[in-house]
Formats: C-alpha cells, structure tokens, sequence
C-alpha cells in the first residue's frame, strides 16, 4: 500500500471538509430562484476561520506532493 498516497487523500478530505464548512456557514441558499445570498460577516472572523479550518490540511497536503520528510 503507498502510504504517501494515502496520507495525500486524507488531507485533501480534511481540507474538502475545512472548505466545505466555511462556504456553507456565510450564505443562504433559496432553491425557488437559485440566488445566494451571503450573511453579513466580520472579515477578519472569516479569515481566521479559513485559515484555521484549510491552512493545515492545505500545508500538510503540499507537504506530501512536494515529498517533504521522506528519507
């Protein structure tokens, strides 16, 4: 089994997920029309949460494309 692989898909699922949360808290969706519309929100809240929930999955997914902590 090719662990690097396997470590790869995990963090691309966590950042799936990370980006999943942040796009679904900011708007609301109505299906009669088809529009979004976003919530008023603080940037900076908006930001951190970003960077919290996609930074380290995104990190450690470019971690293992570049082959960083391999022998």
């Amino acid at each position: 089994m090719n662990w690097t692989l396997v470590r790869g898909l995990g963090y691309a699922i966590a950042l799936a997920i990370g980006a999943a949360v942040v796009a679904l808290n900011f708007g609301t969706f109505d299906p009669q029309t088809g529009m979004v519309d976003p919530h008023p929100f603080n940037l900076y809240t908006a930001v951190a949460a970003a960077l919290a929930f996609m930074g380290a999955p995104l990190t450690a997914l470019l971690a293992v494309v570049r082959g960083w902590g391999r022998k």
